[in-house]
């Protein structure tokens, strides 16, 4: 039986999240499933790289499953797409050893926050950002992510409530970036916790705003405790941008 990867993306803002709920309504991991199951005429179960939450989109996240037949690298993506939600795309497949995990194998994951700061909103991209009045400091906000950049406990940076969790991640960069309006905030690291990307752009935005200092950023790191963080913000301008293998 191989086993297969799957690249796929997705607008999430109408789905429960990435992972299967017990009733699998609305959600991309019940969706592709029931239509991979329906192309293959096999029950197929896929295993995803990650968890990505309500209302958060994704450029490629990735899956794998095992099938016992034949593929068609060829016709696989035009196939599926073909019965696939709009929203919902594969981008590719390939073959993978067994020995493959999508989620244990992976380096690192790449991650978008998107920040719009005009004063006209965009009719048809303001969906998949967070709006703000005033122009944040980007400078201010860089200096911030140097802070968060390393390996920590990010307990306070995530919306984790068991207190066995291991909440120690690395972050290997955040990147602010600024094209005309918009502020993107990017992340990469070797794992995310739950609402932790949300936090971490947050937590800038609140900084160069003057709501929250250097020394509470380190005060959240060092006592775990969510108040000395930023604010969580919104799920539909956060996307996954890629998994590293």
């Amino acid at each position: 039986m191989a086993k297969w990867l799957i690249s796929m993306q997705y607008d999430g803002l109408c789905y429960k999240g990435f992972q299967r709920l017990k009733d699998n309504e609305k959600t991309i991991q019940g969706i592709v499933e029931q239509c991979i199951s329906e192309l293959l005429s096999e029950q197929i179960v896929i295993s995803g790289s990650g968890r990505t939450d309500s209302g958060v989109g994704a450029l490629s996240q990735t899956a794998t499953f095992k099938y016992g037949g034949s593929i068609d690298m060829s016709r696989f993506v035009r196939d599926i797409n073909s019965i696939l939600p709009n929203d919902i795309r594969i981008n590719s497949i390939r073959e993978v050893p067994d020995t493959f995990h999508a989620r244990y194998s992976a380096v690192s994951k790449i991650y978008r926050y998107r920040i719009f700061c005009g004063e006209v909103r965009d009719v048809f991209g303001w969906r998949y950002y967070y709006e703000v009045n005033d122009r944040p400091d980007t400078e201010m906000m860089r200096t911030a992510a140097k802070s968060i950049v390393g390996t920590h406990d990010f307990r306070a940076f995530s919306s984790v409530k068991d207190k066995e969790y291991d909440t120690v991640r690395c972050v290997n960069r955040i990147d602010v970036c600024e094209n005309g309006n918009i502020i993107d905030v990017i992340a990469e690291g070797n794992g995310f916790l739950y609402n932790m990307v949300r936090i971490i752009a947050g937590t800038l935005l609140d900084y160069s705003y003057g709501r929250i200092t250097l020394e509470d950023i380190e005060l959240a790191f060092k006592t775990g405790d969510r108040k000395y963080a930023g604010k969580t913000l919104p799920p539909n301008a956060l996307t996954l941008i890629k998994v590293k293998y």
